[in-house]
Order: C-alpha cells, then sequence, then structure tokens
C-alpha cells in the first residue's frame, strides 16, 4: 500500500525541479509545453517561454502534482507518471476527500501530512519544513513557515506509517505471523526509551531462532529483505544479485550493508523522528 514516507521521498526527489502549472510527474518538453499552454493559456501566457527550457528531460509537477498526484501516478520516483483519473484531483478537492483533517495549529507533527491554503497544498516535512511546488519562479522548494497554511489533512489513499505500524510489518514479514501484545509493549518500550534503535531491532528480528525455524532458502530470504528495507518485492536481476552475495558472503554481511543503505537510512531518520 501507498504510505506517507514514500510520498515524502518522492517529494524531497524533485526538490530544484520546475514548476509547471497542471503536470503531475511527468516529463517535460517541447510537446508537453504546447499541450499545456493550450490547455490553459491564461496561466501560461503569464511566464516566458524559454524559462521553461530548464525542465526539459526531468519531471514537473503543479503543487498538487508534487504532493499527491505525482506519486500516485508514478511506476518509480523518477520515472514520468502514467495518467490515472481516480487521482485527478485539486488541491481544494483534495483537503476534502481527506477523512481527518483539522486546522494547522492542530496537526500533527507527523511527516508526510497535507497541508493546504486555497488553491494551493504541500507535504510537511518534519522539523517545522514543508516541500511545495510554489510555482513557476521558485519550483520545488522547502520553505519554513508551517503557519502560512490553513490546514492539515491525512491522504485517505496512504497508509500512516507510526511505530506500531511498523513493527508490526517485521512480525508479519520476517516471522510471517501477528505480534503479541507482550512483544509488542517490548518493542516499543525499546524504541521509546532509546534503548534500541529501530536498525538494532531489525537486525535481531532479522538473526532471531524464530526466523531460522522457518528455514527459508536463499530467495525467500532476499524477498523478505525486500519487503523490510525497501518495501516492495525484488526483481530478478536484485533477487539474483543478493542471492549471490549471499552465498560469497553471508546472509549476516548482507543485512549488515543494507543496514547502511541509503533507503533505511531515510527510513530509520523517519521512525527516530516520530517517536
Amino acid at each position: 500500500m501507498k504510505n506517507n514516507f514514500q510520498a515524502l521521498q518522492y517529494a524531497k526527489a524533485q526538490l530544484g525541479r520546475q514548476y509547471w502549472y497542471g503536470t503531475f510527474g511527468q516529463l517535460g518538453s517541447e510537446k508537453l509545453l504546447d499541450e499545456k499552454t493550450k490547455q490553459y493559456p491564461k496561466m501560461y501566457k503569464k511566464w516566458d517561454r524559454e524559462s521553461f527550457k530548464d525542465g526539459y528531460g526531468q519531471k514537473v509537477h503543479d503543487c498538487i502534482g508534487l504532493a499527491v498526484k505525482g506519486y500516485m501516478m508514478s511506476p518509480a520516483v523518477n520515472e514520468p507518471a502514467i495518467y490515472n483519473p481516480k487521482y485527478d484531483v485539486s488541491a481544494d478537492q483534495m483537503i476534502k476527500l481527506c477523512d481527518i483533517t483539522g486546522g494547522i495549529e492542530s496537526m500533527p507533527n507527523i511527516p508526510g501530512i497535507l497541508v493546504w491554503k486555497s488553491g494551493h497544498i504541500g507535504i510537511y516535512a518534519g522539523y517545522h519544513s514543508v516541500i511545495e511546488a510554489k510555482g513557476h519562479a521558485d519550483g520545488v522548494i522547502v520553505t519554513k513557515d508551517v503557519q502560512k497554511w490553513k490546514k492539515w489533512g491525512l491522504c485517505p489513499w496512504w497508509e500512516y506509517i507510526s511505530i506500531a505500524s511498523w513493527l508490526c510489518s517485521l512480525y508479519k514479514n520476517i516471522l510471517n505471523r501477528e505480534p503479541e501484545p507482550e512483544g509488542m509493549a517490548y518493542w516499543t518500550q525499546q524504541l521509546n526509551s532509546k534503548a534500541q534503535t529501530p536498525s538494532q531491532v531489525l537486525r535481531f528480528f532479522l538473526s532471531s531462532p524464530e526466523l531460522e525455524e522457518r528455514h527459508l532458502d536463499n530467495k525467500d530470504f532476499v524477498t523478505i529483505l525486500y519487503r523490510v528495507f525497501f518495501d516492495r518485492e525484488p526483481d530478478d536481476e536484485g533477487l539474483a544479485y543478493w542471492c549471490d552475495q549471499i552465498v560469497e558472503t553471508s546472509r549476516a554481511e548482507v543485512v549488515e550493508g543494507l543496514l547502511y543503505s541509503q533507503e533505511w537510512r531515510d527510513m530509520e531518520a523517519y521512525l527516530e523522528y516520530i517517536i
């Protein structure tokens, strides 16, 4: 399922790229510019055509395209979006679709929450900052004034990752079972008290006797690694590569290497932020 962490990582990957009104993660090109100029002539006549050339060959977005639509419609972070009418909403429509929302003064401190003001939307990045496609002159930037926004909302298309949901995913993906209350309470206390880091907890699960008792082959073990480190199923090339690495080294060494991957470091930073 789509989640707030991935949505935020998508937005971060677009920093510095151009704002094109009416776009949601397509690759900028002269053809796309012609299409959008024809579709929204009043908007595009505001800007010098030459100013769009820096966006050619890169993903381009407007505000809702960045905060929601680009992530929902793109096969991968840097791949062009594929239009899906299900997610074709405006900024104002999006905030109305949020089942849980409130005034900005009551916003929970959870990265990946949507923030809104009339006609404009961004995504909260933590530390009082917002990533937004602010306009053609600014592009995709980080801004710090959270109080300029009017409302916040939880996107109904995303799961919002909590410490509890992350721990449950370890039980499900690694041990293939539901967590028991005592185990959840123990690991939650360990994380909340800073007695253990998320990396230490993950390392424990991946080396636990309970996992060893499942007698998984290397392909099944690598599949688990993809699910817990990358939140996806392995592709054939990646599956073969990591199986070869296990044969050449060991499962423990492969796990240690993945604990230093940028994707896991980003996730650990998120988990430590919400603790």
